[in-house]
């Protein structure tokens, strides 16, 4: 294989099989420095084949040279007759059709050897050093050697000797005008370049773009980039500098007001329009705005101008406009066919803005289809279809969106063809709505839209059959461009049960026996539990009200941010507020439930080089609960990115008595999975994982009993699990497979925990699955 891969490599010259760094005499892994370099080796699948290489090297010489021409040509040239030109010059007994195309496919996909050149070195070399001046080490030189591996091999060595960093000293502000160094100095806070910090030219850079976000939203209409420059003295020695910060006089030949030449200016909005489907004629005035309507079209124009954060004779700012873009967005009515804003001179001091919103009205109704499925071989088959049909502005004039969805879930098993569906029909009635006066006083990014939800579901699972009925209240709104709260003022939810069964499973279910049975040679499964033919105990129906709020904050929206995260927040308030309503009465014979539960998930993003991703994620949740737990309140292991080593539902703590019992009990969880991806080709990723967790009871009661949580000693029940997979990205939806083992088990005899010792590679619990693009 060594061979094969120089075997294109020319004579006197070296394939480059790897970039070496080494920072101030120490070797460096996993850094960016890579994408600082001219040349980089050919790319490897998991970091160890260069399969696109080794296709080139399997391509002829001759057809290569034909499709090497074939590709200089403009692409409006290239056709069937120009390559059959082409191919005249090798002789015709060198080829075939078959062979045409085999050459064809390998030089479309394949790599040519990456040649050391001293030249692309060179560039490399003040590309580093740029770099490392650019984060303050302006001291900063770097040469390189070869390492020669055999007579057609190299790798580059690049040593950086990077010095010691320069600190601001002092910052020197030179403004032409009072009140822009006022609007910068009130905001100093925020600044990212302050005295004392390491200089670095990256903060520069976005202390530009900030300010002139900054002074968008204070009116300042024309202020540009181009209009801050820095400048840095390093002469004052013992590695400080100072940073002096200028901006721009404004050019008096651009400036519309000769008495003021050198005076950058504030906007204010003058004839703000709204045209709908292009409508030239039919207009009318409503609150201030113009509308051209056409005459088929109904509705009220009130509709839009409760989500304008702009207005005539307002002051121009930047986020006025971008949350009025997304409002109108959030009204899922309309598109934005254009945006306009152009200036208009008034012969007074001020300088006017028009506005001028083309929307085009979206379909009246609309169908969609989807369907994801998966499978393991310790899950059974699952398939997940669904269809919804959305109807917009059906009350006319008003905005309203109806949505309807049937949605259904089944899964089969070898032994029966049908052991768990469930079956939803939802109805989601979406409307724009301000609860209070303050909040239309306050629009930017505070847009609150009712939408109150209707669904009935019906479920087969557990040797159970149930109606599940529900009604949702939601309000939502966005406080930034990535961060929303949504909050369900009511959620009542209803659970009959209609029908029990007999368990008569020959396998493992949901909720093992309290009994721990150590595995037979015979099994594939090292953790197994009792078998269970039993009859279940009569399950109440049950009725839940609650109040539930929700945060979100996700920065990947944010390109800016380097290692970006993404935080959510859930609390669940049931039945303390309302269950004086509905307390179990002769009339209403069903109880209410009482519980606080809380959610804490937390993912972080570290991009450590070029194809190179570390995704860390913490969860932590916890359920105090007053009477009985409902079952869907209750904690589980084995979902698609958490526990991949259980199987769905399962949980070694949880012991059927105490699903059926009266008695209450409250829950926690915690995990910590980590998940390292690395991009073999544009589409294809593929991962190493460890996930690491579990699930504990807070009951007082049995304080002794495996499984209860306690500060002491829960540590030593963190199951321990992890593996490798592959996901294919076609942004619309993912094909996942996942390869898991089990490392440690806290509730085998002592010896036989870590099952990582015994671990049987050939013998994975694997994973597939088809689903839409996860944040995760």
């Amino acid at each position: 294989m060594s061979c094969h891969l120089t075997k294109k490599v020319p004579k006197e010259k070296y394939l480059l099989t790897k970039n070496i760094f080494i920072i101030n005499e120490k070797k460096v892994h996993f850094s960016n420095l890579e994408n600082y370099v001219k040349q980089k080796p050919n790319k490897k699948i998991l970091n160890l084949f260069p399969v696109r290489l080794m296709m080139y090297n399997f391509s002829h010489p001759d057809l290569e040279e034909v499709f090497s021409s074939f590709f200089s040509i403009p692409k409006e040239h290239r056709n069937k007759k120009v390559l059959n030109h082409l191919l005249k010059r090798i002789p015709r007994n060198k080829y075939s059709t078959k062979r045409i195309y085999w050459n064809w496919f390998l030089f479309k996909n394949g790599e040519k050897p990456i040649i050391i050149d001293y030249n692309l070195i060179k560039d490399s070399i003040q590309n580093l050093n740029s770099y490392f001046y650019s984060k303050g080490f302006l001291d900063v030189h770097t040469d390189f050697s070869l390492l020669i591996e055999n007579e057609k091999k190299g790798k580059i060595i690049y040593n950086i000797y990077t010095g010691n960093p320069y600190f601001i000293n002092s910052i020197i502000y030179k403004f032409p005008e009072k009140e822009l160094k006022d609007i910068y100095l009130n905001e100093l806070n925020s600044s990212l370049i302050q005295e004392g910090k390491q200089y670095n030219e990256t903060h520069l850079i976005l202390e530009i773009e900030r300010m002139k976000k900054m002074y968008e939203d204070h009116g300042y209409y024309n202020f540009d980039i181009s209009d801050v420059k820095f400048r840095i003295d390093p002469s004052i020695g013992n590695k400080k500098i100072n940073l002096y910060m200028e901006i721009n006089k404004v050019n008096s030949s651009t400036n519309k007001h000769p008495p003021n030449p050198n005076k950058h200016r504030k906007y204010f909005f003058n004839e703000i329009v709204i045209r709908i489907n292009q409508e030239e004629n039919h207009s009318i005035f409503y609150n201030g705005y113009k509308f051209f309507i056409p005459k088929n079209k109904k509705f009220n124009p009130k509709m839009i101008t409760d989500i304008l954060t702009i207005t005539p004779g307002s002051l121009y700012k930047k986020k006025d406009i971008l949350s009025t873009q997304q409002n109108i967005y959030s009204l899922h009515n309309f598109n934005i066919d254009q945006f306009k804003i152009e200036e208009k001179i008034d012969n007074k001091k001020n300088d006017l803005l028009n506005v001028e919103i083309f929307l085009s009205t979206l379909k009246d109704h609309e169908l969609k289809f989807h369907i994801e499925n998966s499978i393991s071989n310790k899950m059974d088959i699952g398939i997940h279809p669904g269809v919804t049909l959305l109807s917009r502005n059906i009350l006319k004039k008003h905005g309203a969106n109806l949505m309807l969805s049937i949605k259904g879930n089944f899964t089969f098993s070898k032994k029966e063809f049908l052991n768990m569906s469930q079956f939803s029909l939802q109805g989601k009635l979406i409307y724009p709505f301000y609860i209070s006066s303050f909040i239309e006083q306050k629009k930017t990014l505070y847009r609150l839209p009712t939408s109150i939800i209707f669904q009935i579901n019906s479920q087969k699972n557990m040797g159970i059959r149930r109606i599940h009925f529900s009604n949702v209240l939601n309000y939502e709104w966005k406080d930034h461009s990535y961060s929303k709260h949504k909050i369900r003022i009511t959620n009542f939810q209803l659970v009959k049960n209609i029908k029990q069964e007999t368990n008569n499973h020959n396998e493992d279910i949901f909720f093992p026996d309290k009994e721990i049975i150590h595995c037979k040679k015979e099994d594939k499964n090292p953790i197994r539990t009792k078998k269970i033919k039993k009859t279940f105990e009569k399950m109440e129906d049950y009725f839940i009200n609650s109040i539930i709020y929700n945060y979100e904050m996700n920065q990947t929206l944010d390109k800016r941010k380097r290692n970006p995260f993404v935080l959510r927040e859930d609390i669940e308030i049931s039945g303390n507020i309302l269950s004086p309503l509905f307390r179990k009465t002769s009339f209403i014979n069903i109880p209410s439930y009482s519980f606080f539960k809380y959610d804490l998930s937390f993912k972080r993003f570290y991009y450590l080089a070029k194809y190179h991703t570390l995704v860390s994620k913490l969860f932590f949740g916890i359920i105090f609960t007053y009477e009985k737990l409902p079952f869907e309140k209750s904690y589980f292991l084995g979902e698609s990115e958490e526990f991949r080593t259980w199987d769905s539902f399962y949980t070694k703590i949880i012991q059927p008595e105490k699903i059926f019992e009266n008695t209450s009990f409250s829950q926690n969880k915690i995990l910590l999975v980590h998940e390292y991806r690395y991009e073999i080709l544009s589409k294809l990723i593929a991962v190493i994982f460890l996930d690491l967790g579990n699930i504990w009871f807070l009951d007082k009661k049995n304080s002794k009993e495996i499984g209860n949580f306690k500060w002491n000693s829960f540590y030593k029940e963190l199951t321990l699990g992890g593996g490798t997979g592959f996901r294919y990205d076609l942004k619309f939806f993912i094909f996942r497979i996942d390869f898991a083992y089990k490392f440690y088990d806290p509730y085998q005899k002592n010896g036989k925990k870590w099952i990582i010792h015994h671990l049987k590679i050939q013998e994975p619990l694997m994973n597939f699955g088809i689903h839409s693009p996860l944040p995760f």
